[in-house]
This record gives structure tokens, sequence and C-alpha cells, in this order.
């Protein structure tokens, strides 16, 4: 059986399998960038939390 290796994370993979390392740092990256958020008006970034995960 023949494999190939992804040039960015190293996986090996199978002969036609596609590698999902991009597609799951993009995941990664947009699930940080939706706990923030930047207040108007300046650059002050401020936890972007879920009203259910306030509550203590």
């Amino acid at each position: 059986m023949q494999y190939w290796t992804c040039p960015l994370c190293g996986a090996n993979l199978d002969s036609g399998e596609k590698c999902d390392c991009r597609k799951e740092e993009k995941r990664k990256q947009e699930r940080i960038e939706r706990l923030y958020k930047q207040e108007a008006g300046s650059s002050q970034l401020t936890f972007n939390w879920a009203p259910e995960r306030l509550k203590a």
C-alpha cells in the first residue's frame, strides 16, 4: 500500500486521502476569535462569554 506524508503537519495518509490539518487549524482559530470581542472605539479586547457561562 502506498502512502504520502502531509508537508504541513507530517501526517501519513493513504493514497488519495486529503489531510484536514488546514481545516482543523481554521476551526480552532474561529473558536478562539469567538471568545473575544473588541470594544468599540478602542483596541481593548474583552471576553465574549455566553450568558449561561457567566452564571456561577
